[in-house]
């Protein structure tokens, strides 16, 4: 049994089918340090050319990530990692990912190099599904993080998602008494691996919405950006710049992090939006094409209370359903269904303990298992309960939760048939037509017919990678048909009950995102991720009364390199008199000869004041294109009206270098 080192962690989800030892409890101080077991038994290595041995990273801290890609906490974790892997990328430190999966769909290596795709692994992943390493550590539950010493040895294990920054501080203090011990690595081993896939219009659509007048919502999940088109499929909207962060305001910057969930208000001119990994929900406003935060504090939420929306932490909304001046959603990072009023900007828990389990009963008693997928009939709200592999009933009035299909988190399969028989595995998307229910099957490749009234469940479309691969979400078109978000096919398809016919739904006008596979760095607690700390590198120049111009430029840190394809804008306004803006904003993309920023101006004679200027851009640290950096800074220019007749002055400014 391997010893642990005081890690406090949340609860993990659901412990794997016959775990081999009980699970560690926190807080025991090992005596002697164990030794770590080989990495031997998997049955494929992903996202590098060759298997690695704990022998050949010696001088190295390992650290094992036991994870399954289904499940919420393990999602929660990937964020951890990769904030680690960017603050020690050129530190002899390695993070392995051990995918010991819990469904039948999860040991299949394809979907798994999928999952990681979609979840931005860049990680070397060791495929375990028979569970042979999972065993020789002990582990019990997912996820599970293994600390392994420089020498060797293990230092720290424990189930769960650590605390922000935890982990970091951890491989710090190891690395540091490793150096002083000499038994540090002179230089991170290099892993070499493959090339990312060619990118495609959509990259993996999560969630799909249809507003009454036919507009089309698409959450294009890993390009972090919505797009909206009409019902022929002409693109009339793209939500969002393609780099992941949180960024309100105008549609060409809002940045969203693999959004899912949408719902359109009643009259179609409001979309509401499941930021997922962002922990909001978020308004985009369809007439003033801008986008608002309205829930969510931006930070994984660890207690479940109500209060203020704009002041509760949420975790993980996937799905979105909408009734009057209620939004509910369905939040799978706390097994619940939630609720926030429009009217009075609150947000509560609506239904379920918080226990990951299949519980029916009273709102209080409860339990639901990463609720992913929601559709308001009536009073009856119907949930895609994706861990359990179930749909649920909640009804709105009598205030309870009944199971329509679906036994437990390790009954799973691909069969037709009663409520008793039938089987789902791991589906995350659900939508009524009339009485009856589509489920997105996701895991088994299928849409399923499901009558809530009688618990008969049916397979109506998919089956084979090539017509449907891990479906994720699904709506009501008018006429009758389903729109269908093929996630891993990177395409939306509809689909004909009455005909069973399945065809593409080609969208018009659409491309990848100039700026796309990059990431914002995320802030901790006590930092603004919108606004970063900067400096005005110099301003110099003389201007005159007519035509002139102020020249805005940027600067890099050594360190750094601006962000080819981001969007970068510059807002002006004049502050004293004699001072008129022909254009007060400027936004582009940015690309070759696109700085310096050209500020066009008409100044009286006699002229005097300052110019505000509100400076947006992006820029990555060198060597680490996947970390994005967004500046917002504001500028006071003191305007020098004593020159020549027209002119021009230039603005040059510069981050903080990190």
């Amino acid at each position: 049994m391997l010893a642990v080192v005081g890690w406090l962690w949340l609860a993990a989800c659901a412990p794997a089918p016959k775990p081999t030892s009980a699970r560690l409890s926190p807080a025991v101080a090992p005596v002697t340090k164990p030794r770590a077991p080989a990495l031997v038994g998997g049955d494929a290595w992903l996202n590098t050319t060759q298997p690695l041995t704990l022998s050949a990273l010696r001088g190295h801290v390992v650290v094992l990530d036991f994870w399954t890609y289904c499940c919420i906490n393990c999602m929660h974790v990937l964020p951890e990692l990769a904030e680690l892997e960017r603050h020690f990328a050129h530190k002899p430190v390695v993070v392995i990912g051990v995918h010991s999966g819990k469904f039948d769909a999860e040991k299949d290596a394809s979907r798994i190099r999928d999952a990681m795709r979609r979840h931005g692994v860049t990680h070397p992943v060791v495929v375990d599904s028979e569970f042979r390493i999972w065993r020789a550590f002990g582990v019990n539950a997912w996820p599970t993080l293994v600390v392994i010493d420089t020498d060797g040895s293990v230092v720290a294990m424990n189930g769960g998602e650590p605390a922000p920054g935890e982990l970091q501080a951890m491989v710090a203090s190891l690395l540091a008494r490793a150096k002083t011990n000499g038994t540090l690595a002179k230089r991170p081993i290099h892993i070499q691996r493959p090339r990312p896939a060619i990118d495609t219009p959509l990259s993996y659509p999560g969630k799909v919405a249809v507003a009454s007048t036919g507009t089309i919502a698409i959450a294009d999940s890993n390009h972090h950006r919505i797009v909206i088109s009409d019902a022929d499929g002409n693109v009339t909207a793209v939500v969002g710049s393609g780099i992941a962060g949180s960024v309100d305001g105008a549609f060409e910057e809002a940045a969203f992090r693999r959004p899912q969930g949408l719902a359109f208000s009643a009259d179609g001119d409001d979309l509401y939006v499941a930021d997922t990994e962002n922990h909001q929900l978020r308004k985009i406003d369809l007439r003033t094409r801008s986008v608002i935060t309205i829930a969510g504090t931006g930070r994984k939420g660890e207690r479940r209370r109500a209060g203020p929306a704009r002041e509760v932490s949420l975790r993980s909304p996937w799905a979105l359903a909408k009734n009057g001046q209620t939004l509910y959603v369905a939040m799978a990072g706390s097994h619940q269904i939630w609720q926030h009023d429009l009217v009075a900007h609150t947000i509560m828990p609506l239904a379920g303990s918080g226990r990951e389990n299949i519980d029916d009963g009273s709102f209080e008693q409860a339990s639901f298992s990463q609720p992913s997928g929601l559709a308001l009939v009536g009073d009856m709200l119907y949930v895609a309960d994706s861990e359990v592999s179930a749909v649920r009933a909640i009804s709105l009035t009598e205030r309870r939760v009944r199971t329509v299909v679906g036994k437990g988190l390790f009954e799973f399969g691909d069969r037709d048939g009663d409520n008793d028989s039938a089987r789902l595995q791991h589906a995350l998307g659900v939508v009524a037509r009339g009485e009856v229910l589509f489920v997105a099957d996701t895991f088994n490749n299928k849409i399923k017919r499901l009558d809530p009234m009688l618990g008969s469940l049916t397979s109506v479309a998919g089956g084979r990678r090539s017509q449907l691969y891990e479906p994720g979400g699904l709506a009501l078109l008018p006429d009758g048909r389903l729109l269908v978000a093929d996630t891993n096919n990177h395409r939306i398809r509809t689909f004909n009950p009455d005909t069973g016919q399945l065809t593409d739904f080609a969208l018009h006008g659409l491309s990848p995102p100039a700026a796309r596979g990059l990431v914002m760095t995320r802030a901790r607690k006590g930092q603004d991720d919108n606004r970063q700390p900067a400096e005005l590198l110099h301003a110099k120049g003389r201007l005159g009364p007519g035509d002139a111009s102020l020249l805005v430029d940027v600067a890099m840190p050594q360190n750094g390199k601006l962000t080819q394809g981001a969007p970068v804008s510059l807002v002006a306004e004049a502050v004293g008199a004699g001072v008129a803006l022909p254009k007060k904003k400027i936004r582009r993309t940015l690309a070759a000869g696109t700085l310096p920023l050209r500020l066009p101006l008409v100044l009286a004679p006699g002229a005097h004041g300052s110019l505000r200027l509100q400076l947006n851009y992006y820029w990555c640290t060198s060597g680490d294109t996947a970390a994005c950096i967004p500046e917002r800074s504001v500028l006071e220019v003191k305007l020098d009206t004593s020159g020549k007749a027209g002119g021009q002055a230039r603005v040059v400014h510069r981050p903080r270098q990190r």
